[in-house]
């Protein structure tokens, strides 16, 4: 099976800053900036800040 159909089914567990800018229709600066104070749940992981989609969309629901 190749990659696209690895990926078809695929969805992903986490978010770069970028994509949760996109995902949340809201500019990256801004998204950057939310995340810094705390208003977006984030890990940071070495030199990566990623967003757990979970945590976002529980963020959402409330």
């Amino acid at each position: 099976m190749g990659k696209d159909g690895i990926m078809r089914n695929y969805e992903k567990a986490t978010f770069t800053v970028e994509e949760t800018a996109k995902y949340l229709g809201i500019g990256r600066n801004l998204c950057y900036r939310m995340v810094r104070e705390g208003n977006i749940p984030s890990v940071k992981l070495a030199n990566r800040i990623i967003v757990p989609k979970v945590k976002l969309d529980e963020m959402l629901s409330k």
